[in-house]
């Protein structure tokens, strides 16, 4: 078959005509795959977004297919591969999982090595390419890596998919596998081509302009402040912080919640958004419910791997839908929850152990350290070892470990703790409190004078309402001081300390003195409990005297006074403040 009728064949498995641009690339691409190409060759396709690189590449898999010639599907992660294959309509394997082989029981090294690639006259194409990188915290070169395990085979080579636009990979300026030089130092001949013309977005579209502009913008040696185009798009609008909320609760009251997304730049402000997102949008205050979708946010090949069907691993960046909550345990330090979810884009439904320290975790997935503490302590464990169980044994039953081997997820317990807490306080009257802490308590062994049983109940009821006052006050700053204190460079215990708290304070004080002015007058109810104060003073001398009403109006005499003189104080306080806020 000539390079000519191979191209048509490629033009003819795509759905649609092909433009200028890709017509090219298709010759370009039939040149790389014929017999005359260098045995040394690589193909480096840097295509925009929206482009047509991967229908382009489905097509010329299903021609490889056709005419009988090897191709392997690649991507550096698990959702990568998954969205590459069901567009090829093939299936992908992660770069790991295809390339590496890990070390086995016994041996002395723990670092995976490069598999011998038993393929021939294969081409291996990889997408999302500029993720690839040269270092990585295991110390592998992902990309040496993999040139070595394609290469060392007869008649294999490399296409690259990618695009310099998109985040290099982490710790990096530029991706290494986009690079000419780069790749020509492993002594590749390259050919590379560049698609620029979009074809999926609308041309009006104020989306692909200002993407557009910011592209152009990278180009120049010194890059400036990108500026975005509003007008006259009706696609791009602007928001101040005060009417975000407002526009997410309108979107996600028009329509489908996986039709609105909002994109941040770090996981810490994501799990910020994600809990006022739940919180105030949709007044979810359990830990996981129902109906609730979750993220992946590491390859797990563990609970496919226990049921029979055709699904091979839970991607990274799978998107899963909780059916049910079967329940939650503390196991190793870490807690866990047993659900039941069904993977939207594979319809698949699995019964699953999820860890829950990684639902509001600054990092993707649980930090590398708590991991391994994970491990060890399994292994250590006396209650599912014999202690004369070898070390090996141990490592093997390890891998196949439930807790191990949990999906990655995580929710700050003591939230929960406190939660209940205010629940319980703000919801059983003061007086009964006190009967429990002062004549129940006793019945199982506690034991407290009347005075600390006072303090205690007293302590734990302003507590509850107060620590809901501030929770108020905190929420009632715009969002946007917390997002300008970022972007200045500060860190979160910063931001909090010297914007939020400040400007906070000036809401809560009211309501906290009013709580304070409340408790001096529900000390009165310590006379419940054997305690001798005003009223119990006033209630003494009254039973000897006869003279209740006197003696009782010069008891709440005393407490109107107390309570104006705090009165006068939080008066003075508020105009103090309001002095230094202006």
């Amino acid at each position: 078959m000539t390079v000519a009728e191979f191209a048509e064949r490629v033009k003819g498995n795509l759905p649609y005509t092909p433009t200028g641009q890709q017509e090219k690339l298709i010759a370009a691409l039939s040149r790389f795959c014929s017999r005359n190409a260098s045995p040394r060759s690589i193909f480096l396709l840097n295509g925009y977004a929206g482009t047509g690189k991967t229908s382009v590449t489905a097509a010329l898999v299903n021609t490889l297919h056709e005419v009988g010639i090897n191709s392997i599907l690649l991507a550096p992660t698990g959702r990568a591969a998954k969205v590459f294959g069901n567009f090829a309509k093939r299936q992908a394997f992660t770069i790991h999982r295809k390339i590496y082989r890990q070390p086995g029981i016994g041996e002395a090294s723990t670092i995976a090595s490069v598999c011998e690639n038993h393929h021939t006259d294969t081409f291996f194409i990889v997408d999302e390419a500029s993720m690839i990188s040269t270092q990585t915290d295991s110390g592998t070169n992902i990309l040496e890596d993999l040139i070595q395990y394609v290469y060392t085979a007869e008649g294999c080579r490399l296409i690259l998919l990618g695009d310099t636009a998109q985040l290099p990979p982490v710790g990096m300026t530029e991706s290494p596998a986009m690079s000419i030089p780069v790749l020509h130092s492993y002594g590749l001949a390259v050919t590379k081509v560049t698609m620029t013309e979009t074809v999926r977005q609308a041309s009006q579209s104020g989306i692909l302009y200002n993407a557009t502009s910011i592209r152009r913008q990278m180009k120049s040696e010194q890059l400036s402040a990108p500026v975005l185009t509003v007008s006259p798009f009706d696609d791009v609008i602007t928001l101040d912080s005060e009417s975000l909320e407002d526009a997410l609760t309108t979107a996600y009251s028009s329509g489908e919640i996986d039709d609105t997304i909002l994109i941040t730049r770090s996981n810490r402000r994501a799990v910020d958004f994600n809990n006022a997102i739940r919180r105030r949008i949709f007044d979810k205050e359990e830990e996981l419910t129902k109906g609730e979708l979750l993220l992946v946010a590491k390859n797990n090949y563990y609970f496919t791997s226990q049921k029979k069907n055709k699904l091979d691993f839970i991607a990274n960046g799978d998107i899963a839908r909780i059916e049910q909550v079967y329940g939650t345990e503390w196991a190793y330090g870490l807690r866990f929850a047993d659900l039941k979810i069904t993977l939207i884009d594979r319809n698949v439904t699995l019964d699953v152990k999820v860890i829950l320290n990684s639902l509001t975790s600054d990092s993707p997935a649980l930090q590398t350290d708590k991991y391994q503490k994970l491990a060890n302590d399994i292994i250590d464990d006396n209650n599912k070892f014999d202690p004369l169980t070898p070390y090996g044994i141990r490592l093997k039953m390890l891998k196949q470990d439930p807790h191990f081997n949990a999906l990655h997820a995580r929710i700050p317990v003591l939230k929960q703790i406190a939660r209940f807490y205010v629940w319980i306080i703000r919801g059983t009257p003061m007086i009964v409190q006190l009967f429990v802490v002062y004549f129940g308590l006793p019945s199982i062994g506690i034991t407290l004078p009347a005075f600390p049983s006072a303090v205690v109940v007293f302590s734990l009821s302003v507590g509850a309402y107060c620590s809901e006052t501030i929770r108020a006050a905190i929420e009632a700053v715009p969002t946007g001081q917390m997002e300008a204190a970022y972007c200045v460079g500060m860190s979160y215990p910063q931001a909090m300390l010297r914007i939020v708290l400040p400007q906070a304070a000036k809401t809560a004080f009211p309501p906290l003195s009013n709580s304070l002015i409340g408790l001096v007058k529900d000390t009165s109810l310590a006379y419940s409990v054997t305690i001798v104060e005003v009223l119990a003073t006033a209630q003494r001398i009254a039973s000897r005297t006869y003279d209740y009403f006197w003696l009782y109006l010069e008891a709440g005499f005393i407490y109107l006074i107390i309570c104006t003189v705090l009165t006068q104080l939080q008066r003075v306080a508020e105009k103090k403040m309001e002095k230094i806020s202006s």
